[in-house]
């Protein structure tokens, strides 16, 4: 233990201890070949924090070789060209992907593909959350005997799921 504080703090526990015990001069000068040199300790001790940051580093750099994603949903000042899949589904496209898209038949079958996957994956996302919130107004209603709340909850729209269901065939 004395050691792994050592290591760390760069001091070594029971300093005192050791020379009252001890008695003579030639322990003190031990004791300052034992301790690590100052920059050392430093070193050491913010070795788990500089681990950290590298690892962050390392990881964060993992994603930056990704492509953006090549659809959005809603418009913004990247994705400004509005498209729609034949299922009526709209999306937003870069203006270099919508001349790409315009032209290429089979490369706009796969983009309307991944639209539909990822419109599913959001209707799922949403329908869940829904049915969450639907189940929490009923417990809040029913530890309240309110029956207003009750009604309110029963009534709480959970257009995600009537959607996926319309769509897909399920929940």
């Amino acid at each position: 233990m004395e050691d792994f504080v050592s290591m760390f703090f760069g001091v070594r526990p029971n300093q005192g201890q050791r020379r009252s015990t001890s008695g003579g001069q030639g322990q003190g000068q031990g004791q300052q070949q034992n301790m690590p040199a100052p920059a050392m300790a430093l070193l050491m001790q913010f070795m788990p924090i500089l681990l950290l940051a590298v690892l962050s580093l390392w990881s964060g750099s993992m994603s930056f070789g990704e492509k953006e994603t090549p659809f959005s949903f809603g418009r913004n000042a990247m994705y400004r060209y509005q498209m729609e899949t034949p299922t009526g589904i709209t999306y937003y496209v870069h203006p270099d992907t919508h001349s790409t898209l315009r032209s290429d038949i089979r490369g706009r079958r796969a983009m309307e593909q991944r639209v539909e996957e990822g419109w599913r994956r959001r209707l799922q996302t949403d329908c869940q959350f829904q049915m969450r919130q639907q189940k929490e107004m009923k417990n809040a209603a029913r530890a309240l005997n309110d029956e207003n709340k009750k009604r309110r909850a029963d009534e709480y729209s959970l257009s995600s799921c009537d959607e996926l269901r319309e769509r897909y065939g399920g929940r």
